[in-house]
């Protein structure tokens, strides 16, 4: 089965509107002719991802490099982005890989706004020459805007799925409830079926990069190509052209926002007061309990927010589950867990698509603020809309549910490894502790 969410399918012409607009006010002096470097302005990347020749390996301890840099799906969308965005933003220094999350950064962090440096963490609130400011709240009181981060990922023991992406999936579905999930093109590559299992639930799949470095850390052309082989992948196997980025370890500064605004990514971050920590403390039975203490130190808080969770192992998914047990068994709690898109009351889901359904946030079984849980509501004119453009989005998710069936046997799809990154041995069984 391919995804079959109710939306209605945006047309070519309108995006290419919404394209054009950003473009100019991207380039704001240059394309009035203020500026003696005026550029012109070459097309944008077609909201349908052209494929690539091929595919960058889906080994994170590697950068995109060779020939990948030079496939036409990134040196056209490089090509575009140099026409629009300030040049001078442009050639802000990239830092210095360490490992990981770890960077030197060698521009000014206050001039450059770099996320990582200071506290609190720089974010851009209004558009600048950067592009469109920075997604970090919801807006509304109680909002919780439920993310997780590097999906998917599997973990079977025997035939059950334990800790994994899947588990959430259960968990949110009993909860009748909806969550974006970042994803990475290198863990699309290793579990297509968990892919599109989240986009045929109904959740939100948003962009996470291909290989998870930290993007300050890398060229311009490889942060496009980043951008690129994940969008054409996603596409690929679930039918959706995503539109909402979050940096890997939220690494980002002008240059990195510049090049992710100008190709028509909206980008999310998160308050670090809603850090889960889960992937940051050591996968035990004392790091599972400073998770979830953390996490209940949220529940009915009014301050609006977006929060930070993982599912790229058994041990950060594991504690999501746990989280969402734990809102059941009280019974419910103030907050209204939701999508980000629909927290924000943007119906713009995908960069194709647009997803007017609106999905139950409610976890109070006699409802919130006096009113029931609500089931799915979906405006009439959407229906209408969805049943006109079904039969084409039906055949192409249909056509990426035919190409993932067998990966789905391949041996390699069916555990990421112990309940830790880069930790090899866990009993999946008896974890989260």
């Amino acid at each position: 089965m391919g995804y079959k969410p109710v939306h209605v399918a945006v047309t070519v012409a309108v995006c290419a509107w919404l394209f054009g607009t950003r473009s100019e006010w991207l380039m704001g002096d240059n394309v009035r002719g203020k500026n003696k470097e005026a550029r012109s302005v070459v097309a944008a990347p077609p909201i349908i991802p052209v494929q690539p020749k091929a595919y960058p390996s889906a080994d994170e301890t590697l950068f995109i490099a060779g020939s990948y840099l030079n496939d036409s799906i990134v040196t056209s969308a490089l090509a575009y982005v140099n026409s629009v965005v300030d040049p001078t933003v442009l050639a802000y220094k990239t830092s210095k890989y360490i490992s990981f999350s770890t960077v030197t950064y060698n521009d000014n962090p206050t001039t450059t706004c770099y996320w990582p440096y200071a506290s609190p963490h720089c974010t851009r609130t209004t558009a600048g020459k950067w592009g469109n400011p920075d997604i970090v709240y919801c807006p509304s009181s109680y909002q919780w805007g439920l993310t997780y981060d590097d999906a998917p990922s599997v973990n079977l023991v025997g035939s059950t799925h334990v800790n994994d992406t899947y588990s959430i999936m259960d968990q949110l579905t009993k909860m009748n409830l909806k969550a974006t999930f970042f994803v990475t093109g290198s863990q699309a590559t290793y579990y297509p079926t968990a892919l599109v299992a989240v986009a045929n639930a109904g959740h939100h799949v948003a962009h996470h990069s291909w290989t998870h470095h930290p993007f300050t850390s890398l060229t311009n052309v490889q942060i496009v190509a980043e951008l690129m082989y994940t969008q054409a992948i996603v596409y690929k196997l679930t039918g959706l052209s995503m539109r909402f980025f979050r940096p890997p370890y939220g690494d980002i500064d002008d240059r990195v926002r510049a090049i992710v605004n100008a190709l028509g990514f909206r980008i999310v971050l998160w308050d670090p007061t809603y850090d889960s920590f889960d992937s940051d403390v050591t996968a035990n039975a004392a790091g599972y309990q400073t998770v979830i203490t953390r996490m209940t130190s949220w529940f009915n808080t009014p301050t609006p927010f977006i929060a930070l969770q993982h599912t790229i192992n058994t041990f950060s998914s594991g504690t999501a589950v746990a989280a969402l047990k734990k809102i059941q068994a009280m019974g419910g709690i103030q907050n209204q867990l939701m999508t980000v898109p629909q927290c924000l009351g943007d119906t713009q889901w995908y960069k194709n698509t647009q997803v007017t359904t609106i999905y139950n946030s409610c976890t109070i079984p006699g409802g919130c603020d006096g009113k029931p849980p609500v089931s799915p509501t979906v405006p009439a004119s959407a229906k209408a809309s969805a049943a006109a453009s079904g039969k084409a989005s039906g055949k192409a998710s249909a056509a990426a549910s035919a190409k993932v069936s067998a990966a789905a046997a391949s041996p390699s799809s069916t555990s990421t490894g112990g309940c830790g990154a880069g930790v090899g041995s866990c009993s999946a069984a008896n974890a989260p502790w």
